[in-house]
């Protein structure tokens, strides 16, 4: 027997150990190369072979692997029949790379024997499935420009001094904090305060970009009734809002790939049954 023929008997029973894996049947072992014996004691080889009880019945399976490179002919099927006839309890089935004659396939359906094309996968059994799936993604996000936050004139003229006004950095009514550590309320009388790059994050985050083409800009203006920030040494500093100008931005595109990993389709010769085999025994496909 050539070594490919051999290799192919050992890739057949894998696929089979991966299906009845699949099936519940996993205490079921395949076998490569077994000898049977018949009702009169004499002893058939077959390539791959299992059985189980189930319900009191003892089911037996024989394959014949057919490493062709053209169709089975009858032959084949009829040499099946009659190892089912003399073994008992035992369905046969034909395995190939290519597929059967029609003869062959008649000659099976007549008597119950099974026919199957198991083999690695190629380009067309792919044909009206999907194969791979390709996602791409392109994160859109806004892009500060700048920001500034706007001081309560009237309420910094009637508490502030000139002194602790210009200890601030007001200027025309915009406190100048860019640098700086200190930190915001946005009500004094409830919750701790936070950081104030804490809060231009929370503000950042929840700018809207809908309306806006790529690259194009916007400001949007977010109001306080009764916010303040703080300053080493100095009351809390009362505030009307914060300006937030901004762009949107969209990062360079990415693209993730999935597709479908196949060690083996199998597929029904007689009634068209195509089923993929991943490596993990995962079946997919009809009837999977």
């Amino acid at each position: 027997m050539a070594k490919e023929d051999t290799e192919y008997e050992k890739f057949v029973r894998d696929i089979c150990q991966l299906l009845l894996n699949a099936d519940g049947l996993e205490t079921v072992e395949a076998q490569h190369n077994v000898l049977l014996k018949d009702r009169t004691g004499g002893e058939h080889q077959v390539d791959v072979y299992w059985e189980y009880r189930r319900a009191g019945v003892t089911h037996r399976v024989a394959i014949e692997c057919k490493n062709y490179k053209s169709a089975v002919n009858k032959g084949v099927v009829r040499a099946m029949i009659g190892l089912t006839t003399v073994v008992n309890h035992l369905q046969g089935v034909v395995v190939t790379t290519v597929g059967f004659q029609s003869g062959a396939i008649e000659l099976a359906q007549d008597n119950g024997i099974g026919l199957r094309v198991i083999r690695p996968p190629k380009d067309e059994d792919w044909k009206g499935k999907v194969r791979r799936i390709d996602v791409t993604s392109v994160i859109e996000q806004p892009k500060l420009l700048g920001f500034s936050i706007e001081l309560d004139i009237p309420w910094g003229n009637q508490h502030l001094t000139s002194e602790q006004r210009r200890l601030v950095g007001a200027e025309e009514g915009k406190v100048l904090s860019r640098d700086s550590p200190h930190l915001f309320t946005d009500n004094m009388v409830g919750g701790p305060p936070i950081q104030l790059w804490q809060h231009l994050n929370r503000l950042f985050n929840s700018l809207r970009l809908n309306h806006l083409a790529a690259a194009e800009e916007d400001v949007q203006v977010f109001g306080y009734e009764d916010a303040y920030i703080t300053y080493p040494a100095l009351p809390p500093v009362k505030i009307t809002s914060f300006t937030i100008r901004y762009a949107r931005h969209a990062h360079p595109a990415e693209t993730f790939s999935m597709e479908a990993q196949v060690q083996a389709i199998v597929r029904d010769a007689i009634d068209g049954r195509l089923q993929f085999i991943d490596p993990e025994g995962h079946v997919s496909g009809d009837g999977g």
